[in-house]
């Protein structure tokens, strides 16, 4: 598990036909898990903001295509340390 900063950066690798990626960020200290992030893109990349209280957080994203079908997706945890 990796620890972070407040304002982490989330990336992926690009998949084939995908032309957005539903990225959701949960806050997995919180009973039950909080949605704290929750939107779509179109990079590979970007920093989540505003930023995140100390804590454990997961994070899944989606890729889709043009009908908005899920064709892949990929999960992964972080923490939040102390800043």
């Amino acid at each position: 598990e990796e620890i972070v900063n407040s304002q982490p950066v989330l990336q992926w690798q690009s998949f084939p036909g995908a032309v957005n990626y539903h990225v959701i960020v949960l806050n997995d200290g919180a009973y039950p898990p909080q949605v704290v992030f929750d939107q779509f893109v179109t990079e590979t990349m970007f920093t989540v903001d505003p930023p995140l209280l100390p804590g454990h957080y997961s994070w899944t994203v989606w890729a889709q295509d043009e009908q908005g079908t899920v064709i892949a997706g990929l999960t992964g945890t972080f923490s939040v340390n102390e800043d």
